[in-house]
């Protein structure tokens, strides 16, 4: 899946098949970022799909979330 909007709250996440209202999901989002000096990141959350439409789904995070260098899941 591929984020088209992301805030501190939550993202919309498109997809042709979107998960139903209510599902509770967890999730790692990988930011790419595009400064040559920068690394790229995950987000590790979870949330619930709060909305749904043809192009994707609403997804509120928890209030509880870590954002990981990649670094941290290769060495382990």
């Amino acid at each position: 899946l591929h984020t088209v909007d992301i805030c501190s709250q939550g993202a919309f996440l498109a997809s042709n098949d979107p998960l139903p209202v209510g599902t509770r999901l967890e999730m790692d989002i990988i930011l790419q970022l595009t400064h040559p000096d920068a690394r790229d990141d995950i987000i590790r959350t979870s949330g619930l799909v709060i909305r749904k439409d043809a192009a994707g789904m609403a997804v509120r995070f928890d209030e509880t979330y870590k954002v990981l260098p990649i670094t941290y899941f290769s060495d382990q």
